[in-house]
C-alpha cells in the first residue's frame, strides 16, 4: 500500500464521524484528501486585469490607488479607484477601520 492509497481512517484525528462525511465528497483515501479543493476555491495565482473582469466573477486584481475619499452622510462609506493602467475600478465599502484607509492610500 502507497502513502496515498492510505484510508483516510488512518489518518490521526479522523474518526468515523468525520470519515463518513469526507465519504459523502468522494474522499476515501489520504491522496483524495490531498488532491480535494473546496466548493468555492479561489485561484489566487492568476491576476486578471481589469479590462478582462465580467460580473459576477471572483477574481485577483493588482492595480494603484488613484482616489481615495470618505463621503459623509447619513451613513460614511469610502470610495477608492483602482487603476492598473489598462481600466480602473471604483471600491465602495461601507465598513472599514482607519487602519484600512491608512494602508489604501493614493500611489500605493
Amino acid at each position: 500500500m502507497t502513502p496515498g492509497d492510505t484510508p483516510v481512517t488512518a489518518l490521526k484525528g479522523v474518526g468515523p464521524a468525520l470519515a463518513a462525511a469526507l465519504a459523502r465528497l468522494n474522499v476515501a483515501t489520504a491522496m483524495d484528501l490531498l488532491l480535494h479543493l473546496p466548493h468555492r476555491y479561489q485561484d489566487r495565482t492568476r491576476i486578471v486585469p481589469l479590462r478582462a473582469l465580467r460580473v459576477g466573477q471572483e477574481c485577483l486584481v493588482q492595480g494603484q490607488v488613484t482616489d481615495s475619499r470618505i463621503i459623509r452622510g447619513r451613513r460614511r462609506n469610502w470610495l477608492v479607484v483602482l487603476n492598473d493602467g489598462e481600466g480602473a475600478l471604483t471600491l465602495r465599502f461601507f465598513h472599514f477601520s482607519q487602519r484600512q484607509v491608512e494602508n489604501l492610500k493614493i500611489g500605493r
